[in-house]
């Protein structure tokens, strides 16, 4: 699962949260004071920190390069899902 540390306030977190939050992606928000409470594989790295997919991204450029890559999984996965409800011979619906 995607797990995003964050500061509370940060212009830049709550961009991120909010991108997260838009595209539907499950993930995690942590709201942490410092680098002391980050788990061990995301310490050294300056806050906001994103932890997707077994990477450590940090860094404002970094950060949005992941979310424009997010972006355009969501955009190919919406292709193939469905909204449709079927309605089978016994009138049973989805």
């Amino acid at each position: 699962m995607t797990t995003f540390y964050r500061t509370e306030y940060s212009k830049l977190a709550d961009q991120v949260d909010d991108a997260l939050d838009d595209m539907v992606i499950a993930h995690k928000t942590f709201i942490v004071t410092g680098e002391n409470e980050l788990p061990d594989n995301a310490r050294g790295y300056k806050l906001p920190v994103l932890l997707d997919n077994g990477d450590t991204i940090s860094g404002e450029e970094e950060l949005k390069a992941r979310l424009k890559e997010l972006k355009r999984i969501m955009k190919l996965w919406d292709k193939f899902k469905s909204d449709a409800c079927f309605i089978d011979d016994d009138g049973t619906t989805c």
